[in-house]
């Protein structure tokens, strides 16, 4: 026969078990819990400040354009709508260091508006001014 005693034991060793076991398993899924927010959050703050980087960025390059624009709007009040040719505009851009100061533009313009009417006798002058 089986001793009663030893049974007991066994039983008693399997409630012993599963309790380890279910301690440890909510331990576990605490612990887990606990890195996953920890996570959240620092993906959240640094995701917030690379967007405030960037966005700064992108506004100090837009300053540094409205620089060069305002100070191209300069040479045009100077020499007047009508008195400025292509000649004279290349000429002010030539003082100026575009990949230094401006890094990323392209170049600088000036558009003129030009009624219908007055369009031919416009081009006949811009090609005059090549």
């Amino acid at each position: 026969m089986i001793n009663m005693t030893k049974i007991a034991s066994y039983k008693n060793a399997l409630k012993l078990g599963i309790g380890v076991f279910a301690f440890g398993l909510v331990i576990s899924v605490g612990v887990a819990l606990g890195v996953k927010n920890k996570n959240e959050q620092y993906i959240n703050k640094t995701l917030d400040d690379v967007s405030k980087q960037v966005s700064s960025n992108i506004t100090n390059r837009l300053q540094l354009y409205q620089y060069g624009l305002r100070s191209a709007r300069g040479i045009i009040f100077t020499e007047g709508v009508d008195g400025m040719s292509r000649a004279k505009f290349i000429k002010y851009s030539q003082t100026r260091d575009l990949d230094n100061e401006f890094p990323g533009a392209r170049g600088f313009g000036f558009i003129r508006r030009v009624s219908l009417a007055d369009e031919f006798e416009f081009l006949a002058q811009a090609k005059a001014d090549d």
